[in-house]
This record gives structure tokens, C-alpha cells and sequence, in this order.
């Protein structure tokens, strides 16, 4: 949460104009918003990644926590997150060419322009990301999609073949699942499992019935990064996924996505949903680029 207040705030700071920000970073006259950028400065470990970031950050409420309970709490943390807040628009507006903390300004506006070196860590980039995306799309847009689908948007290309394809899945997928809403989720893996089955099927027919939106989507990806998604179904199926069934399938690439995230199922609804836009992709893959034949699906 403060990784998130700080690097949103900052990206907004430096695509807006400075004169109000600058008035809002002069207005206090105390030094402790530059001394918490010293502290971050300190502790922060080169290159500037999303990572990183969270290393710091605990390593400047270590001593704290020691000596306050408090900081214990995440709730409590959480709301610090305002002091982090004005600290990055102080970084952004209050640090110019002759300021000491010049370079670690410049850092850090790279790692901005960079998505923060974290483009694969889909629920940090959909907090960071809300901010912007609040000042430009109508509130009852932003609402009109379950977290799932607002998290797989910032998985593929805005406005790409493949990203229409895999929305029109998980958007059918949660209509059937009747999930409405950010509260609504699985209550178990076999829920998981199922969808894991159903989107491979779904790609094998959508490769029989719309062969042209499948051929323009692979001509829209390099070669490259479909050989590697080959290459990746072999190491985790086999040679010939394809002939790897249903069950076996949906195990292997579900035991891959809980290895390349980290985590299994979370209390955090957004790394939950990251797992099952990771998984899902993986299964439309498999039917995309290792289709079953007719005598396999009898």
C-alpha cells in the first residue's frame, strides 16, 4: 500500500502540471517529507523495482516495529500511506537540477517510465494504475467489470486480438459463474480446475469455427514469444501436449502458476484473481497452440 501510494502519486506528479503540486509541496515548511525520502534513499537497493521498493520499506519500519507496537498492525501502516503520498509529490516537484537527492530523483522517474521493472506483478500494477486510470474513464466503466477483468486487461496489449479473445472467456466464464461483483470469488480449486478444462476447450473450438482471429492474433505476436509459450507448455506437459488429458493438464499448469507467482490462494482478492488470469491464459494457450484432434475429444 505505500509502495503503491508512493509510486502512483509520483507518475501522476510528472505528467500533470507542476504549478499546483509545487504549491502543495512549498506549503509546509518542515523538512520531514525529504527526510523520509532520505530514509527510502538509503535503504533502497539498485535497480528500482517494484521489489525492491517493498525491501525498503521494511527494512525503515524495522526499528520502528521494535519499539512500537503499533507498526505491528497492517491496518495502521496502511494508514500512513498519505505521508508517502506528499513525500513523492516533494520527490517529484521539490527536488530540481542543484538538490543533493538529484540522482535518486532521476532513479526513480526512470523506473516511472519503466512500469517500476514490475510488468508481470499484475495486482501492484492494478493499484498503481487505478489512480490514472480514475482521472480519464468514467466511474460507471471502471465499475462495470468484476477485478478479474480489469486485472487481465493489464495482462495483453490495450486494444489487441488476444486481449479481446481472452476477455470474451472470462467474461463468459462470469456470467456463468454469476460473479458480479469484486466480492464475489471461488470457494474452491475445483471451481479453478473447471475453468482450466473449459478454457482450453474453448480455444480448440474457436481455432475450428474463427480460424482468422486466431491466425491474425498469432501474426500480432512475435514469433519469438509464441515459440517460448511452446516451449514452456512442452517443459511442463511434455513433448506432445496435446496428448496430455484433461485432468493431468489442468494439475501440471496449475502447480506451474502457484511456482511463478508465489503464492497459492491469498486473502487478497487481487493476487487470487492475478492466479486465475495466469492459469487461464496458460489453458487457452494450450488449446491455441496444441489442439486435440477429433479421435482425443471423442
Amino acid at each position: 500500500m505505500l509502495c503503491a501510494s508512493f509510486s502512483s502519486r509520483l507518475s501522476i506528479s510528472q505528467k500533470r502540471s507542476r504549478n499546483g503540486p509545487r504549491r502543495f509541496a512549498e506549503a509546509d515548511k518542515s523538512n520531514h517529507r525529504f527526510d523520509l525520502l532520505k530514509q527510502l534513499y538509503h535503504q533502497l537497493c539498485y535497480p528500482t523495482t517494484h521489489q525492491s521498493f517493498l525491501d525498503a520499506y521494511g527494512r525503515c519500519y524495522a526499528p520502528l516495529r521494535e519499539r512500537h507496537r503499533c507498526y505491528d498492525d497492517s491496518v495502521y501502516i496502511a494508514s500512513l500511506g498519505n505521508i508517502w503520498f506528499w513525500a513523492a509529490i516533494t520527490c517529484a516537484v521539490g527536488i530540481d537540477e542543484k538538490h543533493a537527492g538529484r540522482s535518486f530523483r532521476c532513479d526513480l522517474a526512470a523506473a516511472a517510465a519503466n512500469g517500476w521493472h514490475d510488468g508481470s506483478r499484475l495486482h501492484t500494477r492494478l493499484i498503481r494504475e487505478a489512480p490514472r486510470r480514475a482521472t480519464a474513464t468514467p466511474r460507471d466503466q471502471l465499475m462495470a467489470h468484476p477485478l478479474l477483468l480489469r486485472i487481465a486487461r493489464l495482462k495483453y496489449q490495450e486494444g489487441s486480438i488476444e486481449q479481446n479473445l481472452v476477455l470474451r472467456f472470462l467474461s463468459a466464464r462470469c456470467i456463468k459463474e454469476r460473479f458480479s461483483s469484486e466480492e464475489d470469488c471461488f470457494t474452491s480449486d475445483f471451481t479453478l480446475g473447471q475453468w482450466v478444462r473449459d478454457g482450453r476447450a474453448w480455444a480448440e473450438e474457436l481455432l475450428q469455427d474463427d480460424p482468422g482471429s486466431c491466425s491474425a492474433m498469432f501474426e500480432e505476436d512475435t514469433e519469438e514469444s509464441i515459440q517460448n509459450v511452446r516451449a514452456l507448455l512442452r517443459r511442463e506437459l511434455g513433448p506432445d501436449p496435446a496428448l496430455v488429458d484433461d485432468l493431468d493438464a489442468t494439475g501440471a499448469l496449475m502447480k506451474w502458476a502457484k511456482r511463478q507467482r508465489r503464492f497459492e490462494f491469498s486473502q487478497d482478492r487481487a493476487q487470487l484473481w492475478e492466479f486465475v488470469v495466469v492459469v487461464s491464459d496458460a489453458a487457452l494457450w494450450l488449446g491455441w497452440l496444441f489442439p486435440r484432434s477429433s479421435s482425443q475429444l471423442a
